[in-house]
């Protein structure tokens, strides 16, 4: 009767830590009371969400568009389809190109590298249309390749209608999360070019508009802007080897997308970090081996393993070894790359169980009469 009373004490304990907890978590949500219809806060390297509020939800994201522009532009740049420093010569659909812009004229020549940086930094509607005739000789083409390549990084619930987001009849969506996916993968893919272009506090006598860039508190990424779309914003921020990306969709006023990206980014760094624990083929340790022509195997993890958690919880992270299928030791012959057993850190309960391949990092081969004997002389 003592033990059936003790096991309903837990379970009601247990109960009480998991409402205290949620009560918590969520009551620090709606301290922050973002004001946006949709956000998306994430780390850049595990892909973890942080906070997150209707962001699947579809929406116009106005100049947000130019990051999917820019990224087409990279690619190419990259598979050597064309290069920075090639001139292009403005048409006279980029030049009659409205709202916000570089101020470019017809049969003006300027180079690829300046109309990204007038695309990103100034935000300009005619630099989107420039780059998009030159790379697939007609906008309404450039939008096709916008539209696979989104498809590609995994932008399920986004569609493009225009290099630079600006109104359309036709129609054109993205979603805060989506967003997040094209972000990580700018700053992944291109990484000399993020910090050349998107982290430019200036481009000629033009401001960044995104003003976390612009004061130093962000090294990216962009603003947005439409009446439909609302006051948007994506923005990055690195300290240490921790890196956040935020991004906001419909505030009311420039000065809200700011405020409340900077609240979202300093949640995350004030609240989480990001511990590499193995890199990838990192020797952990060495196990020993029965039957092999060595006692010992080196043995490490097929990728690196990062993790990103509550502050200070990644002290308590003690890692556990499991050998594979409940086996008690590693036998001879194994080759380099087969798995071992897992690592496990029960003890976080975030990562309880998660578990991660340990490989061996070399082949033994089954040893012989004489390896064995040299072994025993050793």
């Amino acid at each position: 009767m003592a033990d059936i009373t003790t096991q309903k004490n837990h379970k009601i304990l247990k109960l009480f830590v998991l409402f205290f907890t949620f009560t918590f978590l969520s009551n620090q949500t709606l301290a922050l009371n973002i004001k946006a219809t949709s956000y998306f806060l994430f780390d850049y390297a595990t892909g973890k969400t942080l906070l997150t509020h209707n962001a699947t939800q579809k929406r116009e994201v106005a100049s947000l568009t130019k990051l999917m522009t820019a990224y087409v532009v990279l690619k190419k740049i990259k598979e050597g389809d064309i290069t920075l420093h090639d001139m292009v010569r403005v048409s006279y659909k980029a030049d009659a190109t409205g709202g916000s812009s570089l101020g470019l004229k017809q049969n003006e020549l300027i180079s690829v590298e300046n109309l990204l940086k007038g695309l990103i930094v100034r935000s300009g509607n005619d630099a989107a249309v420039a780059l998009a005739e030159y790379i697939s000789k007609s906008e309404a083409q450039f939008v096709i390749e916008m539209n696979q390549y989104a498809k590609q990084l995994g932008m399920k619930q986004s569609r493009f209608a225009n290099s630079n987001g600006f109104p359309s009849k036709k129609p054109q969506y993205s979603t805060a999360r989506d967003m997040g996916i094209l972000s990580q993968a700018l700053i992944l893919e291109f990484p000399k070019a993020y910090q050349d272009i998107f982290s430019a506090r200036y481009y000629n006598e033009y401001q960044n508009r995104n003003k976390l860039v612009y004061k130093g508190y962000a090294d990216g990424l962009k603003t947005g802007h439409t009446r439909k779309a609302g006051y948007c914003l994506v923005a990055s921020r690195k300290e240490n080897n921790t890196r956040f990306i935020s991004v906001l969709l419909n505030t009311k006023t420039k000065y809200l997308r700011t405020s409340e990206s900077k609240t979202l980014l300093s949640y995350g760094f004030k609240n989480f970090e990001t511990t590499l624990f193995y890199e990838k083929d990192e020797k952990i340790t060495q196990l020993p081996i029965q039957n092999g022509e060595q006692k010992r195997i080196k043995v490490g993890v097929s990728q690196s393993i990062r993790m990103t958690l509550k502050k200070g919880q990644a002290n308590k992270a003690m890692p556990a070894f499991k050998f594979i299928d409940n086996q008690v030791s590693i036998k001879a012959p194994i080759q380099k790359g087969d798995v071992v057993g897992y690592l496990y850190f029960n003890q976080v309960t975030a990562l309880k169980n998660k578990k991660w391949p340990i490989i061996a990092l070399e082949t033994v081969k089954e040893g012989t009469i004489l390896s064995w004997l040299k072994q025993l002389w050793q």
